[in-house]
Formats: C-alpha cells, sequence, structure tokens
C-alpha cells in the first residue's frame, strides 16, 4: 500500500505537489527553529519570564474556551467570533506596547468586527431556541445524548 500523507518520506512519494509540501513543513520548522536563536536577545530563556508563562496560561484557558463554545453553539457562529482575537491583539498592542495604530490596522480591525457581526447575526438559530443552563445541566445532558 502506497501511503502519500506530508510526513511520508518523500522519496517514496510519486506526486511532486505532497514532496513539495514535506520540504516546505521542514523548512518551515527549520525557519521557526534557527528564529527563536535570534528573537530573544536578552539571553533570558522564556521560560524564566513570568510574561511568558502568564501569556502560554491566558492562552491555553482561552483555547479551552474555544472548545468548549464549539459544543454550546454552531460552528458558523463561534468560527467568526475568532477574529475577536484580531481586535483585541491590536487594540492591547497599542495600549500596551504603544504601537502605532496605522489606517491600514484600523481598518482591518473595523473590518473584522462588522464580519463577525453581521456572521453572529445571520447565524441559524439554534434547534429548540435557547436555553440558559448551568454547566451541572450541560454535563447531564450531554451524558444522556452520548
Amino acid at each position: 500500500m502506497n501511503s502519500t500523507f506530508a510526513g511520508d518520506d518523500p522519496t517514496t512519494m510519486q506526486n511532486p505537489v505532497q514532496e513539495a509540501q514535506y520540504r516546505m513543513i521542514w523548512i518551515g520548522t527549520g525557519c521557526a527553529v534557527f528564529g527563536n536563536f535570534f528573537h530573544n536577545t536578552n539571553g533570558i530563556p522564556y521560560t524564566k519570564i513570568p510574561q511568558w508563562w502568564a501569556g502560554f496560561i491566558l492562552m491555553a484557558l482561552g483555547e479551552v474556551g474555544n472548545f468548549l463554545a464549539y459544543g454550546m453553539a454552531p460552528a458558523s457562529l463561534v468560527s467568526p467570533l475568532g477574529a475577536v482575537a484580531v481586535v483585541s491583539n491590536a487594540v492591547l498592542s497599542r495600549v500596551v506596547l504603544k504601537e502605532d495604530l496605522s489606517w491600514r490596522k484600523l481598518a482591518g480591525v473595523i473590518t473584522a468586527l462588522l464580519g463577525s457581526v453581521l456572521i453572529a447575526i445571520a447565524a441559524p438559530a439554534p434547534k429548540g431556541g435557547v436555553k440558559e443552563e448551568t454547566a451541572d445541566e450541560l454535563g447531564q445532558r450531554q451524558a444522556a445524548d452520548a
């Protein structure tokens, strides 16, 4: 059986597109690793910086919340709301890091907000209407559905 996934050995691949994908994965990984050696110019490992840990924990909590949101609302509603991260990053970079917010970036933020609002308004209503549930009720309902 001849498998041609991106992680296969490029010498056994017969499809040139998949061979190129395989090489690009390794080139991208190498660039990311190589770039990290030059990014941290103060010589302190990232794992010893408290802000890094705070960001890591907050990102993990955000992903858990995103995962839970997919269980409570249609994907057509949850996915576009990921654009809120773009907006919050733009605002926080301006407030915390004192970065310039150009007209082009501001237009992108406004477009992302407008798109999220329009998709949220047009999203289909859940079957059976909207009902508030506590975490216990949600767990019991999901256990009964399984």
